[in-house]
C-alpha cells in the first residue's frame, strides 16, 4: 500500500483505484514480464456498484479468470483486516445473493456444489448469526470453498 515510499492507506477507495490505473500506464515494464520483473502486473476494470452495472459485468467475456467480484465501500479508506466495508461474490452467487434474476453467461453458470452454498446462506441467516468462524464476514465465510 506504498508507492516509492508515499503510503495510500489514507485515500478514499475511488482515488486508489484510479491512482493505481495510472501508475501502471505510466510505469515502463509493469505490464511486462522481463529478467527483472518476473511477473505481470495487470489492472483489473472496475464498474459503479448499480443493478444495471452488475448485471452488464456478468455479461461480458474477459481474457482472464474471474473467480469473483470485488464490493469496496467506495469512501472508505483502505483497512488491512476484515472489514464488512468490502464484500467479495462468486459470480454465479451474485443474482441470487443480491436479489435479481441470473443474465445468461458463463459466469452466471451454477457449479455443482452452488445448492449446498446456498443452503448454508439460508441456514446461517435462520440462526441469526452475525459473523462466521474466525471472525469472517458472512459473504466472505460463505462465498469461499472449504478444502477438501
Amino acid at each position: 500500500m506504498c508507492w516509492r515510499g508515499d503510503s495510500v492507506y489514507d485515500y478514499h477507495t475511488d482515488f486508489r483505484l484510479n491512482w493505481l490505473q495510472s501508475k501502471l500506464q505510466e510505469e515502463d515494464g509493469l505490464c511486462n514480464i522481463s529478467k527483472i520483473n518476473p511477473f505481470k502486473f495487470v489492472g483489473l476494470p472496475n464498474f459503479p456498484c448499480s443493478l444495471d452495472s452488475i448485471q452488464s459485468v456478468l455479461t461480458q467475456s474477459y481474457p482472464y479468470k474471474v473467480d469473483g467480484l470485488l464490493f469496496y465501500h467506495k469512501r472508505t479508506h483502505y483497512i488491512p483486516a476484515s472489514t464488512p466495508l468490502v464484500g467479495w461474490l462468486r459470480p454465479y452467487m451474485a443474482p441470487e445473493v443480491l436479489g435479481f434474476p441470473a443474465p445468461p453467461g458463463p459466469l452466471t453458470e451454477k457449479p455443482a456444489y452452488a445448492q449446498e452454498q446456498m443452503r448454508q446462506i439460508l441456514e446461517h441467516k435462520k440462526d441469526g448469526k452475525g459473523a462466521a468462524e474466525g471472525g469472517r464476514y458472512e459473504l466472505e465465510h460463505l462465498s469461499t470453498i472449504p478444502p477438501s
